[in-house]
């Protein structure tokens, strides 16, 4: 639905659907996470939008929206996406499923277990690396990264025969949960 033709419907239906949760407004313009360029982290998103406020969703709608004139990216087949955000979290952060510089064939996990924020590694503030290679059985690797290295294998199934840039974060439970998958 348009946002500017139907933001009343857009807000009353965000709020049937999510209530008082906190939301996550972020892009999703028709340039981003594309196979010739990511743009990951170009256009605007807000993290712990109450999702009752609907002056707090109608501004970050309007801030993503923004972000796209700013950069000469607006678009009509542009979106916004609103999700509920994830509560707590024991760790996230970005696995790809090759090595960047080389094309290597290593699961390459950039992640954040201190600051328990959820953009921390896509926003450069924090980060370890762990490198997994690509030929190592599932039994053979840490338990720690055992729950995550079969949910990207399970996307990659999905998805075959392309390198990946997954942002994940992982429950204190140890349950996965995928943010966002890119080329």
């Amino acid at each position: 639905m348009d946002w500017n033709q139907g933001s009343a419907g857009i807000l009353n239906a965000i709020r049937e659907g999510f209530g008082d949760e906190k939301l996550v407004v972020r892009s999703s313009a028709i340039n981003e996470d594309t196979f010739e360029s990511s743009f990951a982290g170009c256009f605007y998103s807000e993290l712990d939008v109450p999702g009752g406020n609907e002056k707090r969703v109608s501004n970050a709608i309007q801030k993503v929206i923004r972000s796209y004139e700013q950069r000469g990216d607006a678009s009509l087949s542009n979106q916004v996406l609103v999700q509920e955000q994830t509560k707590h979290i024991a760790m996230s952060g970005v696995v790809f499923t090759r090595t960047l510089h080389k094309n290597a064939p290593y699961y390459t996990i950039n992640f954040d277990e201190k600051t328990k924020a959820t953009d921390s590694v896509t926003k450069g503030i924090e980060q370890q690396v762990v490198y997994i290679a690509r030929w190592c059985k599932t039994s053979d690797v840490p338990d720690k990264w055992k729950p995550l290295l079969e949910a990207v294998r399970e996307i990659e199934g999905i998805i075959p025969h392309i390198s990946l840039d997954i942002e994940f974060a992982i429950s204190p439970e140890g349950d996965i949960v995928t943010y966002q998958v890119r080329p």
